[in-house]
């Protein structure tokens, strides 16, 4: 989930207010969703530097001059990405949500992850039939719409 931060004090308020508005009616503070989903996303980010179009010479992020991209770097994040399928597909073979029974910061948070991995046209592998489910329920949600 990305930080924001207010005023001092405040990072409770906006967490809340996140919340409520992707339909989560409490925040579970044993949850670390960003490092559970970030080996996905920093994957799927990895992959779409390196691979589109508009980043041909934007190959690491906040660089004034150009850098390539790096095509061993695609490799290794469609590994990443699919370790990271893999390991997911195993939690929710017991769980309906990422976190457990219910939806929590975990779910829309992994959502973004595999959302960002179609960008580059990396699907849900055929294998990981949980994720696939978890995916179509979680993305037919009314705060997945765009």
């Amino acid at each position: 989930m990305p930080t924001i931060w207010p005023a001092p004090g405040q990072r409770q308020a906006v967490e809340w207010a996140v919340a409520k508005h992707t339909e989560i009616d409490t925040l579970d503070k044993n949850i670390d969703c960003a490092s559970r989903n970030e080996e996905g996303m920093l994957a799927a980010s990895e992959l779409f530097r390196n691979t589109h179009a508009a980043f041909a010479d934007r190959g690491l992020p906040g660089s004034a001059e150009p850098v390539r991209q790096v095509p061993e770097l695609v490799v290794r994040a469609k590994e990443r990405l699919g370790r990271f399928y893999r390991k997911f597909d195993a939690q929710l073979a017991n769980n309906e949500f990422v976190a457990g029974e219910r939806y929590t910061v975990a779910d829309p948070t992994a959502l973004c992850a595999v959302d960002f991995g179609k960008w580059t046209d990396y699907q849900i592998p055929a294998e990981c039939k949980n994720m696939q489910r978890w995916y179509e329920a979680v993305s037919a949600r009314p705060s997945a719409k765009v």
